[in-house]
């Protein structure tokens, strides 16, 4: 909501996330722990390897120069033609290739942008000398 981001949108995109670690949880922890077969500790060390080897392999970068996003969101796009995550897919190849800062074609961002840094305010009790 601070960000300004549509909550659905971010719910369908981070869904399949919530979903991993769901069934993770259940594999590696609920079903070894709860039969007995393993420990807690066990469960948390087998878990969480498994989330860093998930991150790794699944994960991507923020910028990167292709743009592409992680397999979850590309196949989001592919369903949603008409997703606003298209223009930032476009946006972020750009940002990779001019790390110096891109300035979106959309004029509301822009004067938005310029906007904000117009109206920065100094904290409270600290005078700028």
């Amino acid at each position: 909501l601070a960000a300004e981001c549509d909550l659905m949108a971010h719910v369908t995109t981070q869904a399949p996330y919530v979903v991993v670690a769901a069934i993770l949880s259940i594999i590696v922890g609920t079903v070894p722990s709860g039969g007995g077969a393993m420990g807690p500790a066990g469960s948390i060390l087998i878990g969480l390897v498994l989330i860093v080897l998930f991150v790794f392999f699944v994960g991507r970068p923020v910028i990167v120069q292709s743009g592409k996003f992680d397999i979850f969101t590309e196949l989001y796009l592919k369903i949603h033609s008409g997703s606003n995550l298209h223009k930032l897919k476009e946006d972020t190849a750009l940002a990779a290739e001019n790390p110096d800062g891109v300035k979106s074609e959309n004029p509301m961002a822009n004067s938005q942008a310029d906007e904000e840094e117009d109206d920065e305010v100094p904290a409270k009790g600290v005078s700028e000398s």
